[in-house]
């Protein structure tokens, strides 16, 4: 096929608002280990929004005491934004130790293998090991709460607030967007079969932000084989509307999230089938595009990635029969000899 098609840009994320609320049970707050919940630098996944995490899930401890481990915590959320976050059995503070904790969720779930997430007491970060993505909604957050290093150390005379996590999106989001030049109005075209091949399986390893807005690339280890990688939220898309001067173009956009990787270079494909709008068969151009990376060659975790692409007739092969007009002549002046002549009129 002729033509490039394909550019990029690298967009930032969204910040969104944090929530507190303490924890009540059947013991003085001083002792019950409670948790604060917040999102942010989202991108569209399953957790878009802090009202969209309905569960993560909790390591913590102590010197050689593991209290969380894979602890499911529930998030209820009320018109203002306030969450509430609830577990059972509830877990009370032990005087004079030091507590570290870190959490995560995937899309509102647990990691699959949970074997794969292991907790340093020590530094009080997780590694999560070998997570393959492997579908549109996979939505991995990480976060991790060290009193800025020091840990939390109880007191049994001072009340303990709740434990506060801020969590980040640890993956990358990647969004391909189409749309047809005006030189293939009244064609319609179907892109299916689309898949980029990429590594999909990485262990991240937790590490202190020191005031980043994101992680780093190195909190990731991407595997060093590559697959094509097909699932993605709309396996077709349709482009029916024409363009039309001075009006929004309309796009079709398919996305997916990915292990956080180098991407000096990569490949997609995909199919772009239509009717030839001279004899009127069903055709199909075949795809097969190596395209550069972005934001110094890699896929960071934490940011949206727009590729924008615009199919035109001659990335198709067709030519279109075009018109031009010249001129458009004047009127020539003709003298016409005086009607009127010297026949007396009758006036009546």
């Amino acid at each position: 096929m002729k033509g490039t098609i394909l550019t990029a840009l690298a967009a930032g994320a969204l910040i969104l608002a944090g929530c507190t609320k303490t924890e009540v049970t059947d013991v003085p707050d001083s002792r019950a280990i409670s948790f604060d919940n917040f999102v942010t630098n989202a991108v569209k996944a399953p957790i878009d929004q802090n009202k969209d995490l309905t569960k993560f899930f909790v390591y913590g401890g102590y010197t050689s005491t593991e209290v969380f481990n894979n602890q499911e915590v529930n998030v209820a959320w009320d018109a203002g934004g306030t969450s509430t976050c609830t577990y059972t059995p509830a877990k009370y503070w032990t005087e004079n130790e030091t507590y570290y904790f870190a959490a995560y969720s995937d899309g509102n779930d647990k990691i699959k293998i949970e074997n794969n997430v292991t907790f340093d007491l020590a530094s009080g970060h997780l590694t999560i090991s070998n997570y393959t993505v492997d579908a549109s909604d996979d939505d991995l957050i990480y976060s991790y709460a060290d009193n800025s290093g020091s840990g939390y150390w109880y007191d049994v005379n001072t009340p303990m607030n709740p434990v506060p996590f801020d969590f980040k999106h640890i993956l990358s989001k990647v969004t391909f967007k189409f749309s047809k030049a005006a030189d293939l109005n009244g064609t319609k075209l179907t892109i299916n079969n689309f898949s980029v091949n990429l590594k999909i399986t990485g262990t991240f390893t937790g590490t202190d932000l020191s005031g980043a807005t994101q992680y780093p690339l190195r909190t990731w280890t991407a595997s060093a084989s590559t697959s094509a990688f097909t699932a993605f939220s709309n396996a077709s898309l349709t482009l029916n509307d024409d363009v039309t001067a001075g009006q929004p173009v309309t796009t079709a956009e398919t996305g997916f999230t990915a292990i956080p990787q180098s991407v000096a270079s990569y490949t997609i494909s995909f199919d772009v089938t239509y009717t030839d709008p001279t004899d009127k068969t069903g055709k199909t151009g075949k795809f097969n595009v190596s395209i550069e990376g972005t934001d110094g060659n890699n896929w960071n975790p934490g940011y949206h990635y727009i590729y924008t692409a615009e199919i035109k007739a001659v990335n198709l092969d067709l030519e279109p029969i075009v018109f031009t007009v010249n001129t458009v002549g004047t009127w020539d002046e003709k003298t016409v000899d005086d009607i009127i002549g010297n026949t007396e009129g009758i006036i009546q």
